[in-house]
């Protein structure tokens, strides 16, 4: 059953209903708008209550009614707050972080998610089939850094490269538009337009796609 709290609202899922392990399931409200917004994705629904954009406390619970997870979000700071209803969605970044943690999660690299797919999240650590030429990386050094770091990147020379840096809350401190790339690995200063010391996600794309992502800490 779905429910937000109100005994009268509970949303029961069809008999046999089931997910396979490292598996999913789309809940969708409303079937027609659901539709409408991401084309024909199969989903579970529907039912006529909300759930609030600005934050819940969503909790698991096993066959018995005994608590398995909880996570209590919200769309203000520390939790990434592009993830606010309107635009992209929120995203776990690793199954095995603390899920209560707003650093496990941030917004979404696609504006609406990517309901019926992968995490976007996922996706950007893994080469597109387009691009055959060997495997994209990115990587930065020192790491943890004070001050100044450089970037190591490498992908096919074939197309526009852009770095771009994300906090741990999925907000973009940094874009660096690099042109085609040269064989081999290119280094590049760090460069962030605004920011605090954290988590920082470097993002390579190529011709708009991600190609690439590594992690770094900022510490100064």
């Amino acid at each position: 059953t779905l429910s937000d709290g109100d005994p009268a609202n509970v949303f029961t899922l069809p008999p046999g209903a089931s997910i396979a392990p490292g598996g999913f399931v789309v809940l969708c409200q409303n079937h027609v708008g659901f539709g409408a917004a991401y084309g024909p994705v199969p989903c579970l629904g529907e039912w006529t209550f909300g759930l609030s954009a600005a934050g819940e406390t969503v909790y698991l619970r096993d066959s018995v009614g005994a608590m398995v997870d909880s996570v209590a979000f919200t769309d203000s700071d520390p939790w990434p707050v592009a993830a606010d209803g309107t635009g992209p969605t929120l995203e776990l970044i690793d199954a095995a972080m603390d899920n209560n943690l707003p650093g496990a999660w941030q917004a979404s690299f696609v504006r609406g998610g990517t309901p019926g797919e992968r995490n976007s999240t996922a996706i950007a650590n893994e080469p597109p089939p387009e691009l055959p030429y060997g495997v994209p990386s990115v990587a930065a050094y020192p790491n943890p850094f004070v001050g100044t770091a450089t970037i190591v990147a490498e992908g096919p020379p074939t197309g526009d490269a852009v770095l771009e840096v994300f906090d741990a809350l999925g907000r973009r401190v940094s874009r660096m538009t690099l042109g085609r790339l040269e064989p081999g690995p290119n280094l590049v200063p760090l460069v962030e337009e605004s920011g605090a010391p954290g988590l920082r996600f470097i993002r390579l794309l190529v011709d708009g796609r991600p190609v690439a992502t590594t992690k770094v800490v900022r510490i100064d």
